[in-house]
């Protein structure tokens, strides 16, 4: 028996993974659903006839998306005109808000029902575009505890269906011969380093992280760690290996973020989902994020949050140490890793203010709520 079409769009790695568990669980609660739109590998797995992989060369950045505008003009208009051809019962937009709320407004202007998974955080830097996401949206899916109330604010019906880390985390089951086998081969501190799922971030923050750990090895003597290089694409390993290529006692590893976090002692991430990730398995860890002086100076005029990092967000306090900007972050990066090292309060204090965040995180069935909220929009027609 046929059952409803529905369109899901996804624009990188993180949204292509909560969108493929949402499938499958749409799948679970709607035999016979059809699902198409952009996203990557992960969707195209769960079942989405995929028209475009995004996910794979995902693009985020002003100048890599005036880079790009050409290829997401086009992406725009092909996924525009799909929706007009098709005309599903509804359409998910997971994250990835430039592109996304543009296509909302074109699926809303068809009659088309929207549904929002993954809040863009306008919260932190564009407050003013509250009202446009409530105009566009029918109904915005929040995955952290803050967000409901805000969105609601601006007259956006909004479901809190809690964070889908803990669902991501119980699912992967850690692979204890690999662990062994990282822990085995390297001396502590073994240092998971997590440059990015996205290859111009890589290009970027690599050789930030490189200088990072070439300084504590030399200005803070700790001499004997071994790097755990986690990669999202294989495409990835040629970029990390250029930034990484002074470094000795070195391994890459491409997706298996979860057990690295697992085999390390102390990580070192940039900003986004693995640090939540990261979190979640309770390794203290450092932020760091490069961006180009332009987008600091500006960033500094913009942000409305007082922390980046989204554990420093959820805790409402200072956790985990944060290295933002354009130049200069290898020492104080470098500082922050070795005091975690050698001060064992410093990493106490951390590991339980990140418990404190699991405890507020902690949401098992994350997927399957956010499905029966799809549903109900989906029934409301």
């Amino acid at each position: 028996m046929a059952g409803p079409l529905i369109a899901i769009f996804a624009g990188e790695p993180s949204g292509d993974l909560h969108a493929a568990a949402l499938i499958r669980e749409l799948k679970k609660r709607l035999p016979g659903l059809a699902t198409f739109g952009y996203g990557g590998p992960k969707m195209a797995e769960a079942g989405l006839e995929l028209t475009e992989d995004l996910a794979s060369d995902a693009i985020m950045g002003v100048f890599p998306v005036l880079a790009a505008a050409p290829r997401l003009l086009k992406t725009y208009r092909t996924a525009r005109d799909l929706l007009q051809q098709r005309r599903p019962s509804l359409a998910v937009f997971v994250d990835y808000p430039g592109l996304n709320l543009r296509l909302a407004a074109a699926a809303k202007s068809m009659g088309i029902r929207t549904v929002g998974y993954i809040a863009p955080q306008v919260w932190a830097w564009g407050p003013w575009r509250t009202r446009r996401v409530a105009r566009v949206l029918d109904r915005l899916l929040t995955i952290l505890p803050f967000e409901a109330p805000y969105f609601e604010k601006a007259g956006l019906a909004t479901t809190f269906t809690g964070h889908p880390m803990t669902d991501h985390v119980t699912a992967q089951v850690p692979d204890s011969d690999f662990i062994a086998r990282l822990q085995s081969n390297g001396a502590s501190p073994r240092i998971g380093v997590f440059p990015g799922s996205r290859p111009h971030v890589i290009r970027s923050l690599g050789p930030v992280l490189a200088g990072s750990l070439a300084r504590l090895r030399d200005h803070h003597g700790i001499t004997g760690g071994s790097l755990i290089v986690a990669l999202a694409h294989p495409t990835h390993e040629a970029i990390a290996r250029e930034a990484f290529n002074e470094h000795r006692h070195i391994e890459f590893t491409c997706g298996r973020a979860t057990d690295v976090i697992r085999a390390s002692d102390i990580c070192l991430a940039t900003s986004g989902t693995v640090t939540l990730e990261i979190a979640m398995i309770g390794r203290p860890f450092v932020i760091a994020y490069r961006v180009s002086p332009l987008m600091n100076a500006v960033g500094r005029c913009i942000l409305t949050v007082p922390h980046v990092g989204l554990v420093n967000l959820v805790a409402g306090r200072s956790i985990v140490p944060e290295h933002i900007g354009s130049g200069g972050l290898e020492g104080p990066i470098a500082a922050d890793l070795a005091r975690l090292w050698t001060d064992p309060n410093a990493m106490q204090t951390q590991i339980e203010g990140l418990s404190e965040v699991r405890a507020k995180l902690h949401a098992p069935g994350a997927y399957a709520r956010a499905a029966d909220a799809v549903i109900a929009e989906l029934n409301s027609r």
